[in-house]
């Protein structure tokens, strides 16, 4: 249908309105390897589970546990630094602080209680 110069899309009942959204192939193999990593690695941290299923739900992490846009850092290193509170006389990693702005300018946010660093809870919370 065409009204103005706009052009309008009937679709079927049964069907959603809209585009239909891009899925990861590899999601829940990502999210399975995810799992026993931080399972492995953080078995008392509980929260980190909620920053990495939104990390993985929004494609920002490949296969091998890099991150999409920053091939140098590997979720054991983005752990490190959020689970790590750093005095004010340590230089916090800059790669890991791009990282974080990235992460920001792409709106994503995380509850305050996940992010112990104080220099990441500047842009992810």
């Amino acid at each position: 249908m065409f009204v103005n110069k706009d052009i309008y899309t009937i679709h079927l009942l049964n069907q959603p309105c809209g585009l239909p959204e891009e899925k990861c192939t590899d999601y829940p193999n990502v999210q399975k390897q995810m799992n026993q990593f931080l399972l492995d690695t953080y078995p008392k941290q509980k929260f980190l589970n909620i920053v990495f299923n939104m990390l993985v739900r929004n494609n920002f992490i490949n296969e091998d546990l890099f991150f999409e846009s920053f091939s140098n850092i590997h979720i054991a290193d983005f752990c490190s630094f959020i689970n790590n509170r750093f005095d004010k006389t340590d230089k916090p990693n800059g790669r890991l602080l791009k990282l974080c702005k990235y992460l920001q300018s792409k709106k994503i946010k995380f509850p305050t209680v996940c992010i112990k660093n104080p220099n990441a809870r500047k842009y992810l919370c």
